[in-house]
């Protein structure tokens, strides 16, 4: 009798054994499935300073795609960032904020719907499209995030953050940014966009 336990509580430790090893493989490699790419990004530029954007590659898949898409039309040319929060974060991509009408600033652009949000964690730098709920996210709008997120913040932003990027380049430009308030902001505009994508 006291075998045939030892058996069973050998048998139940490996079993135990292998799903903790599987767990934090599957951990592993899940953190480690996304890397910034140099040879996807993009360089912004207002009234002469600049930021850069490299953009996430991994799974066969390149989460910024529909941004990169979105640049190559040169639509961004003469908008801001119409919303920000000093050393929080910085949102802009709008198209409606190029008509003086700022009632109207970020409601404007394309929505595309996904139920897979990358798992990609929002750190300092990091760039996503902006969300509206439910699974819908701007393809144009775009916010980046400037500080780590504290517990209810990653619980807030969670759902409504697709990332696709981090800055590499500018974070100083970015943060004086979002010190201004929106009647401020508006005299920033973006002029000049140079993308790689190699």
């Amino acid at each position: 009798m006291c075998y045939y336990y030892q058996t069973v509580i050998k048998k139940t430790l490996k079993i135990f054994i292998i799903i903790l090893i599987f767990t934090c493989m599957l951990t592993y490699c899940r953190s480690k499935s996304y890397t910034l790419v140099s040879n996807k990004s993009v360089e912004i530029f207002i009234n002469g300073k600049s930021f850069i954007i490299n953009f996430y590659s991994g799974k066969g898949f390149l989460p910024g795609k529909r941004f990169l898409s979105f640049l190559k039309t040169n639509s961004l040319n003469g908008t801001y960032f119409h919303f920000a929060e000093k050393d929080f974060f910085i949102h802009g991509g709008d198209l409606l904020t190029k008509d003086n009408d700022p009632a109207n600033d970020g409601t404007g652009g394309n929505i595309f719907f996904s139920k897979y949000i990358p798992d990609i964690k929002i750190k300092p730098g990091t760039v996503c499209y902006a969300g509206f709920g439910n699974g819908r996210f701007s393809e144009n709008q775009f916010i980046i995030f400037l500080r780590e997120l504290t517990a209810q913040e990653k619980e807030k932003f969670g759902n409504y953050c697709f990332v696709f990027g981090n800055i590499v380049k500018g974070v100083a430009l970015l943060k004086e940014l979002s010190s201004y308030n929106r009647n401020s902001l508006y005299k920033y505009k973006i002029t000049k966009i140079k993308i790689v994508d190699k």
